[in-house]
C-alpha cells in the first residue's frame, strides 16, 4: 500500500478545520448564552411583569436574587403610596393632615411630592394629586352610579388643590391649610416613580438588560435585550379599548413609557362613560381624549406627562416635546366621530 503524504496532509487539515470550527461555534454559543428570569405578580392595584437578562457567567441564583430585590422594591412602593391601605405612609399622612396636624414625610414619598408640585406648577394646576375628594365624589373609589351635582363639584374643587398644602422643605413635613379638604392620591405619578426605583435596584444588582412593566407603564434597562437584538418591540394598545395593537414601536434602551387612556378606569352614569382622569381646574372628567403615550427618560415624568397631556391636549404635547429632551408623544382623540392621531418624536409619521 502506497502512502501519499500530500493526500494525508489534506485530510488531516480538513479534520482539524472541522474540529476547530465545531469547537468555535460551541464556545460562541456558550459565550452568547445569557441567563434570563421572568416574574409576574399583582402589586399597586395592577399587575407587574418583568424580564431580566444577565451577562454571560452570571448564575441563575444571582438572577433570582436580583429578581427578588426588584420585586421587593415594587412591594415597598405599594406600602408607601397605597391610599386603600390604612397603614401605608400616604394614608397615614392623609389622616394626620385631615385633623390639621403636621405630618412627617419619608424620603421617597417626599421625592414624589416634590415632582408632583413641579407638575402642578408646570400644568398651571391641571395635574393635581390632591383631588382625592373629587375622585371620591365621582365614585371612582366606590362606584355610586349618580352624577354629582355641579354645586357639589364646585364646592369640593374650591377646597382642594396643591396650593392648600404647606410644605417645609428643611423638615420634610406637610400640613393642610385651615378649611381645606385636600387629600393626596398619587395614582397619576407613583407607578412611574416605582419603575425608576426598580431600575435603580436592577443596576445595583448588576442587571443591565431587561424590561419592567407595571400595568402598562414600561421601563427599559440600559443595554439591549440580547446582543443580537437592539431594542424591545412595544405594541401600542387600541385607543378604543380593544385587545389589539394599533401600531408597534421599538423602545430605546434606558427609557420609560407610560400611557393614559380612558379605557382602563371609568364609571358609567346614566349610560355615559366618564374617564377617571379629572381636570383639576374644572373638577370634571376629561372628554374627547382617548389615549396618550409618552416616551421619555424618567418613569415618573412619563407617568405625570401622559396624564397632563391627556388633560391639556395637543398644544401642550408640542410644548413638552420641546422642553423635555428626548421625549416622544403619541396622542389619540375623538372628534365628530373620527379618531385623530398625532405623533411627535419617534411617533411622528414619516
Amino acid at each position: 500500500m502506497r502512502f501519499y503524504p500530500t493526500r494525508f496532509l489534506c485530510i488531516s487539515f480538513c479534520i482539524l478545520l472541522l474540529f476547530f470550527s465545531v469547537l468555535f461555534f460551541f464556545l460562541q454559543g456558550r459565550k452568547t448564552f445569557l441567563p434570563t428570569v421572568e416574574r409576574r405578580f399583582p402589586v399597586m392595584g395592577t399587575v407587574c411583569a418583568f424580564r431580566l437578562t444577565g451577562e454571560a457567567g452570571k448564575s441563575m441564583e444571582e438572577m433570582n436574587q436580583a429578581a427578588d430585590a426588584i420585586q421587593d422594591t415594587f412591594y415597598k412602593m405599594e406600602k408607601l403610596c397605597n391610599i386603600f391601605d390604612e397603614k401605608s405612609a400616604l394614608s397615614e399622612i392623609n389622616w394626620k393632615i385631615k385633623d390639621y396636624k403636621i405630618a412627617e414625610c419619608p424620603g421617597e414619598l417626599w421625592e414624589i411630592f416634590r415632582e408632583a408640585g413641579f407638575f402642578y406648577s408646570y400644568t398651571c394646576g391641571a395635574f393635581d394629586v390632591s383631588i382625592s375628594p373629587l375622585m371620591r365624589l365621582w365614585g371612582f373609589y366606590r362606584k355610586k352610579g349618580v352624577l354629582p351635582a355641579s354645586s357639589a363639584i364646585a364646592e369640593t374643587r374650591k377646597n382642594t388643590g396643591w396650593d392648600k398644602f404647606i410644605f417645609d422643605g428643611k423638615k420634610r413635613t406637610v400640613a393642610l391649610r385651615a378649611g381645606s379638604l385636600a387629600q393626596m392620591d398619587l395614582g397619576g405619578i407613583a407607578k412611574g416613580y416605582a419603575l425608576d426605583k426598580a431600575a435603580e435596584k436592577a443596576a445595583e444588582m448588576g442587571i443591565k438588560r431587561g424590561l419592567l412593566d407595571l400595568g402598562g407603564n414600561l421601563r427599559s434597562l440600559p443595554l439591549p435585550p440580547q446582543k443580537d437584538r437592539k431594542n424591545f418591540l412595544i405594541g401600542i394598545r387600541d385607543p378604543l379599548g380593544g385587545s389589539s395593537w394599533v401600531e408597534n414601536v421599538e423602545m430605546p434602551n434606558n427609557m420609560s413609557m407610560a400611557t393614559s387612556g380612558n379605557y382602563e378606569r371609568y364609571v358609567v352614569i346614566n349610560n355615559t362613560r366618564y374617564t377617571h382622569i379629572l381636570d383639576a381646574r374644572t373638577g370634571y372628567p376629561v372628554t374627547g381624549m382617548l389615549s396618550v403615550t409618552v416616551l421619555t427618560s424618567k418613569g415618573i415624568h412619563s407617568d405625570a406627562l401622559s396624564t397632563s397631556i391627556f388633560i391639556l391636549g395637543e398644544d401642550f404635547a408640542e410644548k413638552v416635546c420641546k422642553e423635555f429632551p428626548s421625549t416622544s408623544v403619541l396622542l389619540f382623540r375623538e372628534e365628530k366621530g373620527k379618531i385623530i392621531r398625532r405623533g411627535w418624536g419617534i411617533f411622528a409619521k414619516k
